[in-house]
């Protein structure tokens, strides 16, 4: 009977400080910074390009996602 009864007490006092006592939690707008961006993944767009010198041809791979070339100019 004892035990049920520090048993009991125990349950109510931890009940009562859940409801009564303030959450120490971080607000959700100071939590997120603005400066963080999140970039869909997308598979890179990649087309060779071609080019004509004195006669001869080439071709280099240009990244249309990034718009950067991947490679060199490469004889055809």
């Amino acid at each position: 009977m004892k035990k049920k009864l520090v048993l009991c007490l125990s349950i109510a006092t931890l009940a009562i400080q859940a409801l009564v006592l303030p959450v120490m939690a971080t607000p959700v707008s100071a939590a997120v910074s603005s400066e963080t961006t999140v970039e869909p993944r997308v598979k890179p767009v990649k087309k060779w390009v071609y080019k004509e010198i004195n006669g001869k041809w080439y071709r280099r791979l240009f990244n249309v996602t990034t718009g950067e070339y991947e490679t060199d100019w490469i004889p055809v």
